[in-house]
């Protein structure tokens, strides 16, 4: 098959020494039945490529494990980007209709491979479901797991017992359950206390570095100078807590 015009919507994390590239794309538009998986059998995947990039895609369409891929391959399989910096497609699903997405949702499979967004609160029913990096969100009624195979800090628990505002992420189907995953903190900490370290909010190539616009919970820091009584303060990470960096990206300004 061939697409034009459906933009990247997610990249899979690579694992090392492994320049495949595995990515999911949704039709412009967004709404049921606009996201697929792509499985990059050879390294075909331009290294280059971005969530928001515009491509022309030609694959093998199949079906694995239940589930509906676009199959890479030297003998079949090209990418070529034609825009970069698109709006990424975003299907919104209200908070009250959350259980038909879910494994026994009459609407789960129309929403495969769609990029998600779950309109509404949530509220973290399981912090841990699983073994394998997962804990599902309720809306009172249904609940809905989360896995964390494109965001690989996503079940640290650092959402236990919080409530979650317009949770986004892939509508995922795999091991036989359909399953909303984030592709990073962005996409689960609207309304969240994020527990963060200095490091995570300084250093911007820090792995679990926190986008702005978040609320953090951050321990374990020493105020190091004062503007003015009850005012705004500076503050330092304890000497026990640092890593390699040291010093550097250590420290912050609080208002």
């Amino acid at each position: 098959v061939k697409l034009m015009g459906v933009g990247v919507t997610a990249l899979v994390p690579q694992k090392p020494d492994d320049d495949r590239q595995h990515f999911y794309i949704g039709q412009p538009d967004g709404g049921e039945f606009s996201g697929i998986y792509v499985y990059d059998k050879n390294g075909v995947t331009p290294a280059d490529l971005k969530v928001g990039d515009e491509i022309t895609i030609e694959a093998l369409y199949t079906e694995f494990s239940e589930q509906s891929q676009l199959v890479l391959s030297k003998d079949l399989g090209s990418v070529s980007v034609t825009q970069t910096g698109m709006t990424v497609p975003v299907t919104n699903l209200p908070v009250a209709d959350m259980g038909s997405v879910n494994t026994k949702g009459a609407k789960a499979e129309n929403y495969e491979s769609v990029l998600l967004q779950i309109d509404g609160t949530v509220h973290v029913a399981q912090a841990v479901y699983s073994t394998y990096g997962e804990f599902t969100i309720s809306n009172g009624t249904d609940e809905l797991v989360v896995d964390d195979y494109l965001w690989l800090d996503a079940e640290q628990g650092r959402f236990a017992d919080q409530e979650l505002k317009n949770a986004r992420g892939i509508l995922s189907f795999a091991f036989g359950e359909f399953k909303l995953v984030p592709r990073g903190p962005e996409d689960m900490s609207a309304g969240v206390l994020l527990t963060s370290t200095v490091y995570e909010i300084q250093d911007r190539t820090d792995p679990k570095a926190v986008p702005a616009g978040n609320n953090v919970l951050v321990e374990n820091v020493v105020v190091t100078a004062v503007e003015k009584a009850d005012g705004p303060f500076w503050g330092e990470m304890l000497e026990a807590d640092r890593d390699a960096r040291g010093a550097k990206w250590s420290g912050i300004y609080c208002y």
